[in-house]
Formats: structure tokens, C-alpha cells, sequence
């Protein structure tokens, strides 16, 4: 048994994990379907399988396709908010694009960054140079996807442009009640929202906040899910009682 890889011997868990504190909607979904392999995904495991808690996840195209892209688009918004470029569709956007590296450049960047994470991950690394050669003939495809998704974003509001939730330690969302005074009109991505009263939380990638309302642009494996909320729906205050 000392050559199989630790990842193939069967091994208890060392340690059960915690119910959730707070509860996303991956969470309750995985929760729901079977709560066993959401204990043995989160569980920790001996060093000999890997030193990080839970359980090493396999790569798949298709997530590591939708990361790809969401980075990628990310960054084009962001690029754009910081230039103050508030049509996708101008001559400035483009030049924007273009100081930026190009799709092309930034989708290869964001794969790359992407495949280094799973460097250490012992049932990734052995697949890795076959998952970046079937991605990298994947890029045309997300190519276009990527173009088309920023073509069906909403116009952005002129400056202050884009801004970035604080940083966060290993993805967690900051504890709740910190709204402060509330969030100016203007366009933020990465940002948590939490409700304290029901402990749930939920990452925004993209949330656009104006004075009636609000709109929320969610990049789901390289797709596009628009929720519009009128103000006589959503009020903002209720907004700002959720923003971290």
C-alpha cells in the first residue's frame, strides 16, 4: 500500500466539521442533497492526504471554464470603472480593452492563475497539463462568451467608478451588522451581503447600486443572471442593512 497514492487508500476523517455558522446557498444545497458528503468534504483528513482542511476536489472544465471567464470579466468591468468609461460599446471601452492585454491575453492570464491554485491539490496535479491543453482549445469558445456576456450588461454609472469589497481571509464573508452608514450609488464588485437575523450570506459579483434601487449581476459558469429590484420592492435601507 506505500505506493498508492494517499488520495486512493480509504481514511477516516480526523476531524468532523462544525454546522455552518452562517449559510450560503451552496451550502444548503449540498446540505440538502447529502449531508454526509458535505461533512466529508469539510472534514480534516491525516497530513499524508494534504495539509489543507477538507477533502482535495477534481477539477472540472466546466467550473474551472466559469472561473475563468468571471475573473475575466471582472477585471474588464473593473478596468473600465477605473477609466471612468461608462458605454461597454465605445471607442473608449476598447481602448480600455486593449491596454488591458486583449480577450485572448486575459482569458490565458486568468487560466493560468487559476491552474496554479490547484498546484498542491493531490487529485489535480497529476491532470493538470491535460486540463490546460483541453482549456487552452476552449479558449475561442469562452472568447465569445465573454464578449457576449458584456454585451448584455447594463450601461455603467458615471464615476465613482467601480469598487472592490474588502479582502477577505480564505473566502470567508465578514461578520454581519458592519453596514455603517450605508453605500453611495455606484457600481461594486466582489461584494458580500449578509442577513444577520437569518445568518445567511451570499457573495455579489457585481452589484450596481442607484438611487431607486438596485441591480445585481451574478456570473454563474460563465453565464448571465440579471435581478432587478424596484425601490418599492427593495429598498435601499434593507440593501444597506445587508452590505458587510
Amino acid at each position: 500500500m506505500t505506493d498508492v497514492p494517499a488520495h486512493h487508500q480509504v481514511a477516516s476523517p480526523l476531524q468532523w466539521p462544525p454546522p455552518p455558522e452562517e449559510m450560503t446557498y451552496s451550502t444548503f444545497q449540498n446540505l440538502r442533497s447529502c449531508p454526509r458528503r458535505w461533512a466529508l468534504m469539510n472534514a480534516r483528513y491525516p497530513a499524508a492526504l494534504w495539509e489543507k482542511p477538507g477533502y482535495p476536489l477534481r477539477p472540472g472544465l466546466a467550473a474551472l471554464s466559469g472561473v475563468v471567464q468571471h475573473a475575466v470579466i471582472e477585471k474588464v468591468v473593473g478596468g473600465l470603472g477605473r477609466a471612468g468609461v461608462t458605454d461597454l460599446r465605445s471607442s473608449e471601452a476598447v481602448a480600455v480593452l486593449r491596454q488591458l492585454g486583449g480577450f485572448s491575453a486575459l482569458l490565458t492570464g486568468a487560466l493560468e492563475r487559476e491552474l496554479e491554485k490547484w498546484q498542491d491539490n493531490p487529485r489535480a496535479s497529476p491532470v493538470l497539463d491535460v486540463l490546460r491543453a483541453k482549456m487552452r482549445d476552449h479558449l475561442p469558445v469562452m472568447r465569445g462568451r465573454v464578449q457576449m456576456h458584456l454585451a448584455r450588461m447594463p450601461a455603467l454609472p458615471a464615476p465613482p467608478q467601480i469598487q472592490r469589497g474588502p479582502a477577505l481571509p480564505s473566502g470567508q464573508a465578514p461578520a454581519a451588522g458592519r453596514s455603517g452608514a450605508g453605500l453611495r450609488p455606484g457600481v461594486y464588485a466582489e461584494k458580500w451581503l449578509t442577513d444577520p437575523r437569518m445568518d445567511w450570506k451570499g457573495k455579489v459579483d457585481l452589484l450596481h447600486v442607484e438611487p431607486h434601487g438596485a441591480t445585481i449581476v451574478d456570473f454563474v459558469n460563465g453565464m448571465l443572471t440579471f435581478f432587478i429590484s424596484a425601490s418599492e420592492n427593495f429598498p435601499l435601507r434593507r440593501l444597506n442593512r445587508w452590505l458587510a
